[in-house]
């Protein structure tokens, strides 16, 4: 990808040669810059987020900006677009921390999740559904419906944490002391080579991993506990 924004201070810089010059684009804030994202699908969907409630909106690739709504009085800290108008963003005050989350370009925000721990990354792979938000304490937030609701995961490590990048059912979280956390969500290779010891018309297995529910009462592979639970299956019996 060529074409990219970086923010700095109250300025929004582009490049499209894959960084090798950058040009000022005119942002009509002189507020602090903290992220900036493009929209996935839309190259010309740009969404820059800073403090004192700053959010600059553009639909033609940043030759010219919108400042949509304030959010309640909260800082947007950083920003993750899943679509042309859909996009999550990291929120702080000096009273509470969470997300929110927008629909409509950035005009109207929903609170989706409330914390008094420090939220500093988000991200979401590339169909939008699947996301994570880490932060201090080790805080990591799992989502599976586009941000929409959000589960805290099980983190032995207490290191503050400050990045997270999602590519397909893979996460990476990057924190203090060089911590390097990964998530994997891929399903489990089905064995090879299995015989049946009852000859019948068919001689040749069936193998199949499914979602499995947990002793909790959550629905579909994942548990809350940091653990993807699969069951299988074998010619229609199910084991755990």
């Amino acid at each position: 990808q060529l074409q990219k924004y970086k923010v700095q201070s109250g300025t929004i810089l582009k490049t499209t040669n894959g960084g090798s010059s950058w040009v000022v684009l005119a942002s009509n804030t002189t507020n602090d810059l903290y992220d900036v994202d493009i929209s996935p699908g839309s190259s010309s969907v740009v969404w820059v987020v800073g403090d004192k409630y700053t959010l600059l909106y553009s639909d033609n690739a940043g030759s010219t900006w919108t400042k949509k709504s304030e959010a309640g009085g909260m800082d947007f800290k950083a920003v993750k677009a899943i679509s042309s108008n859909t996009a999550l963003s990291l929120v702080s005050t000096s009273y509470t921390k969470g997300i929110l989350r927008t629909v409509d370009s950035g005009t109207a925000w929903s609170e989706v999740y409330s914390s008094f721990t420090a939220l500093s990354g988000i991200d979401f792979d590339s169909g939008g559904s699947l996301g994570f938000a880490v932060g201090s304490d080790g805080k990591i937030l799992r989502s599976s419906d586009g941000g929409v609701n959000w589960a805290a995961s099980v983190n032995s490590h207490s290191s503050s944490l400050y990045g997270v990048k999602t590519v397909s059912l893979r996460s990476l979280a990057v924190g203090a002391g060089g911590i390097v956390l990964e998530y994997d969500e891929t399903s489990p290779t089905a064995p090879g080579n299995l015989t049946k010891t009852t000859a019948d018309s068919d001689n040749t297995p069936t193998f199949q991993w499914s979602n499995s529910a947990d002793e909790s009462g959550y629905s579909g592979s994942y548990t809350g506990s940091g653990v993807a639970k699969y069951e299988y299956a074998i010619d229609g019996g199910t084991y755990v």
